[in-house]
């Protein structure tokens, strides 16, 4: 079996020495993509300590609207009652007035083994000239990081607004030519608004939401951690995601990491040797097509290695008699 194999190799113009190599080479690069996939695709052992750390501080917070899960955590807890395993970083919302008193938790989540920057302070680690990060957290009025700096979470801030400011604010920044993004049809029935920064920025959509979805907050746990959620989290969630914010989507790399499967052994294994068939094939397809392509443009004169000397031949001049 074994000459057999040398000797089909061999005609080919390879070696079974050589194949084995690719083969290995292949066959660790999926275990390494494996459990780099792994990793970034279910985050939910990073996650879960990190909350339940912050959330024994944030819930000894007094004299404030209190702060509530938001975007993409919000979704999890509500669409699959817990963290989405492929997500980025977690989510809280605050009102930009109760910002002060949950950046005063600082040194006690330090005796925790956790990390907050308030905004303005500079992160370690979060410098990166080629996507343009300065390593300044700019739009978050807090964010908490874990003990090893692998995730987060943000405070998101937010501005109420009434009506009448709200419309106020629209014609002021109509008159700088920039767009203020209130929720649309909005109208002074449905009361106040909660505004982020998306709202002023140029751009951006989906910056302010209707305060009645989100207020009064009400106890919304995850994996057993007491957490606040909002008051009407499914019209809240249609707000921001759509009609379809049941259907899970990953976002960024991860849309194409996490997004096609469920991550388990026996799919990825098939998705893997899909991917590594498909240079083999391409190996042994490519070269014969490619000599008969050659043939055959030659046979026409399109393409040849030698020179065609026909057409430097001399041309016969015609004398005048």
């Amino acid at each position: 079996m074994l000459t057999r194999c040398r000797a089909f190799l061999s005609k080919r113009g390879l070696s079974l020495g050589g194949v084995s190599v690719a083969l290995l080479t292949l066959l660790l690069g999926g275990f390494v993509l494996y459990v780099f996939v792994s990793g970034k695709c279910d985050m939910t052992s990073k996650f879960m300590p990190l909350l339940a750390t912050s959330a024994k501080h944030l819930n000894s917070v007094t004299g404030t609207s209190g702060y509530w899960l938001d975007y993409g955590t919000l979704l999890g807890a509500i669409r699959g009652q817990g963290i989405i395993p492929y997500e980025f970083d977690l989510d809280m919302g605050v009102l930009e007035d109760d910002c002060p008193k949950y950046q005063a938790l600082k040194e006690p989540l330090a005796k925790d083994g956790l990390r907050m920057y308030n905004r303005g302070e500079w992160v370690p680690g979060k410098e990166n000239k080629l996507l343009g990060y300065d390593g300044y957290l700019h739009k978050a009025c807090a964010r908490i990081y874990s003990s090893d700096h692998s995730v987060f979470i943000d405070f998101d801030w937010s501005r109420r607004l009434t009506y009448a400011e709200a419309y106020a604010e629209a014609q002021r920044m109509a008159a700088e030519g920039a767009t203020f993004d209130m929720p649309v049809g909005y109208t002074e029935a449905q009361g106040d608004i909660l505004c982020n920064y998306e709202a002023w920025e140029k751009g951006s959509s989906g910056g302010c939401r209707l305060a009645s979805h989100i207020f009064p907050l009400q106890p919304l746990p995850i994996g057993g951690i007491p957490l606040m959620g909002v008051a009407q989290p499914e019209a809240l969630l249609e707000e921001m995601y759509g009609p379809d914010w049941r259907i899970p989507r990953a976002k960024g790399y991860k849309a194409l990491l996490c997004g096609w499967m469920p991550l388990n052994t026996l799919a990825f294994t098939l998705v893997w040797l899909m991917l590594v068939a498909t240079p083999l094939a391409l190996f042994k397809l490519l070269p014969p097509a490619w000599v008969r392509a050659k043939a055959f443009l030659t046979r026409r004169s399109v393409f040849s290695d030698k020179p065609d000397y026909r057409k430097y031949a001399a041309v016969p001049i015609s004398r005048s008699p």
